[in-house]
């Protein structure tokens, strides 16, 4: 009885972090979402940041990729950028909002670096997909 007892309670707990984790992140990407993006919105103390970085990604004709080539394809394409993101921007924000739209936030990061990492991105990208990048610092 016990036994049955604690496989539940644990077999809850986990079900419960899954829902958590799926309230906050992507389904499809594991980046970041829009829920996640409102949250640091609202937990973002101005005054205590040096510098925010932001890039805005969008996927350039992601409904004619996913026409020609099918659905999967273009998953595998939002999947692969996500990513690419993450590992670029490591110690920042991955989110996406929608379809084919990305934000990337970095917090104290100097501009130089983040201004190399953008570069970075932009190389990474142009060899494979047609992307609109844009970029701010405060």
């Amino acid at each position: 009885m016990l036994s049955y007892y604690l496989s539940n309670e644990l077999a809850k707990m986990k079900l419960q972090k899954k829902q958590l984790y799926m309230h906050y992140h992507d389904y499809l990407s594991g980046a970041l979402n829009r829920a996640s993006y409102q949250q640091y919105r609202q937990e973002l103390m101005e005054e205590r940041l040096i510098s925010l970085g932001v890039v805005s990604l969008d996927i350039n004709g992601l409904r004619d990729i996913n026409h020609l080539y099918g659905n999967a394809y273009g998953d595998d394409i939002i999947r692969r950028i996500a990513h690419l993101m993450e590992k670029i921007f490591v110690n920042g924000n991955v989110y996406r909002f929608t379809g084919d739209e990305f934000l990337v936030i970095v917090e104290d990061m100097s501009n130089e670096m983040f201004t190399n990492h953008v570069v970075k991105l932009q190389k990474r990208m142009q060899k494979n997909w047609d992307i609109k990048l844009m970029t701010w610092r405060y």
